[in-house]
């Protein structure tokens, strides 16, 4: 964190570059398997992550670097889905490559969810719903889920890509241990599967 390419920059801005340079070097991203991947601007940039606190990026280079932002958090509970939009502000310059971020959580406690399909047409109501947003170019789901969740996330990104417009960049987070011994999504129609390491 002391090069000299890195003074100047705000520490959780460096934190940000070394984490994704890790990523970068640890795990490449997984191209889906029987999906032709969609040919977009954002395969020759940076994509920066930015999540549910204050920020203001309007400093970066658009023509280099795309911003992956969090929209919307979706928690399924009994058989609702919450939405909690996002309340931090996000400040970029005009022209930047938007990726609209949607993370989804279910409650552990209580009321589980029923994971009925009014839920899945609700999950796929929303995100197509990010599209409306200004300059967004992808978008990108954030789901940990369990086994016993598979089934019903399949049924959303499935739902989801036949509603999405033709050709419109799609991505899904990855555990790490997907992208290793645990690759169950292989056939899902997704452009991307981005890998996450913690």
């Amino acid at each position: 964190m002391t090069g000299s390419k890195f003074r100047g920059l705000p520490q959780s801005m460096v934190r940000s570059i070394l984490i994704l340079s890790v990523f970068m070097l640890c795990l490449s991203c997984v191209r889906m398997e029987n999906h032709s991947p969609v040919v977009s601007p954002d395969k020759r940039k940076t994509i920066l992550w930015a999540w549910e606190r204050p920020e203001d990026l309007q400093f970066i280079d658009p023509n280099s670097v795309g911003i992956a932002f969090l929209a919307q958090t979706l928690i399924l509970k009994d058989n609702d889905v919450v939405r909690y939009p996002r309340k931090q502000p996000l400040h970029v310059s005009d022209g930047t490559y938007l990726i609209a971020v949607t993370r989804i959580e279910t409650i552990k406690k209580g009321k589980f969810p029923e994971f009925s399909s009014r839920q899945r047409h609700e999950i796929v109501r929303l995100l197509m719903k990010t599209l409306d947003l200004p300059n967004i170019k992808a978008i990108q789901i954030d789901f940990d889920v369990t086994r016993s969740e598979r089934i019903f996330y399949r049924q959303v990104i499935f739902e989801l890509r036949r509603k999405l417009p033709k050709g419109f960049p799609f991505t899904i987070t990855a555990l790490g241990s997907w992208c290793m011994e645990d690759r169950w999504f292989g056939d899902l129609p997704v452009d991307e599967a981005i890998p996450m390491v913690f």
